[in-house]
């Protein structure tokens, strides 16, 4: 890719960059004026030059909310986690892990061009609404009281890849990935991606984010995820909020692209999508043979479309140690992804789920 340097990049965009640390770090904060957090604060997003002429863009996860309980100040996982992310926020090259330890000579990415999509829209990067939820008295609120969220993940990443485009017209190829919440952008903006890039393999993979909800959930109503899906994609069901599932959004897309790959990962007891789920009002125990269902009727009729499932109970791997080292049947993630990154055929890999050797 043709390299431009940063002042060129500032004055064409009238917007301002800065190093993310005093000591020379890799990675470059990029200001969206437009842009806004859940709670009101400024977004921005984060780039990183490689030496390649490949593309890795990746959206970052953190939570959700949906209403005046989960929106709250000082909600949480009741095991004293938050409930969301609701400021902009990178970890820096010190704290770097997985698919960002850029210095791991295992890391299929270490030369990639990176676009990073922070996350702090509380609406997994799909939302283009601003909503007051009502809080009720409880013993977190102690009284009832409006909370304003701006639920803009879905302009604030159309921001990001506007200027993305504009950067990087014809990559060699484009790695899309996203963990937890970002795994619901990587699909809801596979379209976009896709369709501005035709002539590039694009390897999409979700990562922790099956998609499995209770019924009556009123979250993607909520935060108007149809509204800003492109037109092919909306009207191909058609979808609508009491009909619609994830599941919908992957055929549609992959259909539309059959030329590009389609995968998801997650562990067979996730205790992050779990406790979701149960925060969403369903029974926890109904997860893992949902998300099976839910895989099971991808890989059977998206012929695009692969999974991996692991066994245990942890959440996403790409920004984990365990990108390296996890392995299923004698096949290794991060070998299943490269594999696929370099336009090879890679199946399905899924652990003993019938046998319970998934489970913790």
């Amino acid at each position: 890719m043709r390299r431009k340097i940063l002042l060129t990049i500032c004055t064409l965009l009238a917007i301002p960059m800065m190093a993310v640390s005093a000591q020379e770090s890799v990675w470059q904060t990029i200001a969206v004026p437009e842009g806004v957090c859940a709670r009101g604060t400024p977004y921005s997003f984060f780039h990183r030059e490689g030496s390649s002429e490949d593309l890795l863009i990746f959206f970052e996860g953190g939570g959700a909310c949906w209403d005046g309980a989960t929106c709250q100040f000082g909600a949480d996982y009741t095991s004293g986690g938050p409930l969301f992310k609701d400021t902009v926020y990178f970890p820096g090259d010190e704290e770097a892990r997985g698919i960002f330890s850029l210095e791991h000579e295992a890391n299929p990415f270490a030369e990639y061009d990176i676009v990073y999509v922070p996350y702090c829209s509380a609406d997994v990067h799909t939302g283009s609404a601003q909503r007051v939820y009502q809080v009720p008295e409880n013993s977190l609120s102690r009284r009832a009281y409006p909370v304003r969220i701006h639920h803009q993940g879905a302009v604030n990443a159309a921001a990001v890849l506007a200027w993305t485009y504009e950067h990087y017209a014809e990559p060699s190829s484009v790695a899309l990935l996203g963990c937890s919440a970002g795994s619901y952008g990587a699909i809801y903006h596979a379209h976009d991606i896709m369709s501005q890039y035709p002539d590039v393999r694009v390897t999409h993979l979700s990562d922790a984010g099956v998609g499995h909800v209770p019924p009556g959930w009123q979250a993607f109503e909520n935060w108007a995820f149809l509204d800003r899906l492109p037109a092919a994609i909306r009207e191909a069901g058609p979808l609508t909020y009491e009909t619609f599932s994830l599941n919908d959004l992957y055929s549609h897309t992959a259909a539309a692209f059959p030329h590009q790959t389609f995968a998801q990962y997650t562990t067979a007891a996730d205790e992050v999508q779990i406790r979701f789920y149960a925060i969403q009002g369903g029974d926890p125990n109904d997860w893992p043979p949902g998300m099976q269902a839910r895989l099971t009727e991808l890989i059977t009729t998206v012929p695009n479309f692969n999974g991996y499932i692991a066994g245990g109970s942890e959440h996403c791997i790409l920004p984990e140690p365990e990108f390296y080292t996890t392995e299923v049947a004698g096949v290794n993630f991060r070998d299943w992804l490269a594999a696929r990154l370099a336009g090879e055929a890679t199946g399905n890999v899924i652990c003993d789920l019938a046998g319970g050797e998934c489970f913790p």
